[in-house]
């Protein structure tokens, strides 16, 4: 509607040859220039025009402010809805048995969102219930999240039968979340309004005065809501109504009116009480083991460091020159030639296992160009971790089981029994890959050298965790 009326000003504007006065193109606006050129062109077959270029960067600067707004969620059905409304009880109830708040994250729920609908309408093939090495680590490290996602999946979706391996790639999903987001004790507010100006700035100070618990607050104009990240706000405020806009968000009056700030209070203190008392933990690492008695822990962390540091050290980023007719079996092949006998005892027997692997379950990781090809054998002798980079890419399926195109593999192999220490630090560095966005990327484009301080910096963290030197 805001487009109707302004392109409807500009043609009475012409009409009547009257100039506008100085404009700037905001900036990326040649796109959005193009496209007035092509609508002018189309009306002008209806109706002969002169139009100023004056006009056209107007209109171009404003398609481009509307190109940015959000844009409302609608659905084709009553199904897709009711999909929807079960998915989101879902994710509250995860939130308010985890005390935090998987909500207010507009990507996380996108993402989430399109898995579980997938699942649930049998669009996309289940994993088989095997075990899958890397998921069944992370549903160890994560036990609480892990079982109050099996309690709410069974309340929010009782018909639906999720195998093991399933339920453990939801929390794959919100494992990310849970470790990319740190809540802060001082709140944060964004305040979106109109223009950005005049009473959202006495809107924004009002609060600040009222509630003082809020720190920092943020003014937005609806064209800008595109370059924030929603997810980093405790608190949203709008002075006009949002269809469709993703996160929880209160109308108020541009005065912010006594009864709207006691509404406010009430949603914060229900907001702190459920969703900031509690920060990622990792309690199934052996190092931070408070059972133990002090001498076996400080064993522990001493064989700990040597083991992780062969293992940093032992690292590489190697180059394959596979064709792009390769299949994945003989890229295998190549991989396990290129390791060193100090490694494994019969490459044959490690290729036929890795094999093995890829056919009992998809080993890609969602959302990125890597997988994880990892086994145990008799046949290797210690633990290795390396990255190999491939010169042609393979398609292949991921744990979600999307199609991706695969040029970074993570080989990760040991021996067929793992100490605890072993398993606790190979654990550490698989689970490290899906931990974060950061991390993620990190692992699809890092060098060696970086890899390497990476995976030293987090094994650091868990020795000052079990030691917290001052």
């Amino acid at each position: 509607m805001q487009l109707i009326l302004l392109t409807t000003i500009c043609l009475e504007r012409a009409a009547s040859s009257d100039n506008l006065g100085e404009i700037k193109a905001i900036d990326g606006s040649l796109k959005y220039q193009s496209l007035v050129y092509q609508f002018m062109a189309e009306y002008s077959q209806i109706e002969p025009l002169k139009l100023d270029r004056k006009e056209i960067i107007y209109l171009a600067n404003q398609f481009q402010s509307c190109d940015n707004e959000s844009s409302p969620t609608f659905y084709d059905n009553d199904q897709e809805l009711a999909l929807s409304l079960q998915i989101k009880s879902f994710v509250q109830t995860v939130s308010e048995k985890m005390k935090w708040d998987f909500q207010r994250n507009p990507a996380f729920l996108k993402r989430l969102t399109t898995h579980i609908a997938g699942l649930v309408s049998h669009q996309v093939e289940r994993l088989p219930n095997t075990r899958i090495e890397t998921l069944t680590r992370l549903s160890e490290r994560y036990q609480d999240l892990f079982n109050a996602i099996k309690q709410a999946w069974k309340v929010s979706f009782p018909d639906e039968k999720l195998a093991q391996s399933e339920l453990q790639l939801l929390l794959l999903y919100f494992a990310n979340e849970y470790t990319s987001r740190h809540y802060r004790g001082d709140l944060k507010a964004l305040v979106i309004c109109e223009n950005g100006i005049g009473t959202s700035s006495i809107l924004g100070q009002r609060l600040k005065q009222e509630i003082p618990e809020v720190k920092k607050v943020k003014i937005s104009k609806i064209a800008q809501l595109q370059d924030l990240d929603l997810s980093s706000y405790d608190l949203i405020l709008s002075t006009l109504k949002l269809p469709g806009f993703p996160r929880k968000c209160q109308i108020v009056s541009p005065l912010l009116l006594d009864d709207e700030i006691s509404n406010i209070k009430d949603y914060l203190k229900d907001y702190q009480e459920n969703y900031i008392s509690k920060e990622a933990e990792d309690n199934n690492v052996y190092l931070n083991n408070s059972k133990l008695q002090p001498t076996k822990r400080l064993n522990g962390i001493a064989i700990g460091a040597l083991f992780c540091t062969e293992l940093v050290n032992g690292i590489e980023v190697i180059r394959l020159n596979n064709k792009a007719t390769e299949s994945l079996s003989q890229v295998i092949n190549e991989i396990t030639g290129r390791i060193g006998q100090g490694i494994i005892k019969d490459k044959k027997q490690v290729a036929a296992n890795l094999k093995r692997r890829i056919d009992l379950a998809p080993i890609g990781i969602p959302n990125s160009n890597m997988a994880l090809l990892h086994t145990s054998s008799p046949e290797v002798k210690r633990c290795y971790f390396t990255v190999i980079d491939l010169d042609q890419s393979l398609k292949m399926k991921a744990m979600d089981q999307t199609e991706i195109e695969v040029s970074r593999m993570l080989l990760m192999l040991g021996p067929e029994r793992l100490s605890d220490i072993e398993q606790d630090v190979m654990g550490m560095v698989s689970s490290m890959i899906v931990m974060s966005d950061d991390t993620l990327k990190l692992f699809a484009t890092g060098t060696k050298e970086e890899l390497q301080n990476a995976i030293a910096v987090r094994f650091l963290q868990e020795i000052k965790s079990a030691i917290p030197i001052r």
